[in-house]
């Protein structure tokens, strides 16, 4: 997500909310916060 590839750190955080919950809280802010900036990035 640091480098700009938003929909590549996406995918990786949507697998981290899916392989474990202990990752879901932290995983979940970040997938919604990649999701917002490719938003903007595509404008």
């Amino acid at each position: 997500m640091m480098e700009g590839a938003y929909e590549e750190a996406g995918s990786l955080f949507q697998r981290a909310i899916d392989a474990s919950p202990r990752y879901y809280p932290k995983a979940v802010a970040n997938l919604g916060q990649a999701k917002t900036m490719s938003a903007v990035a595509k404008r």
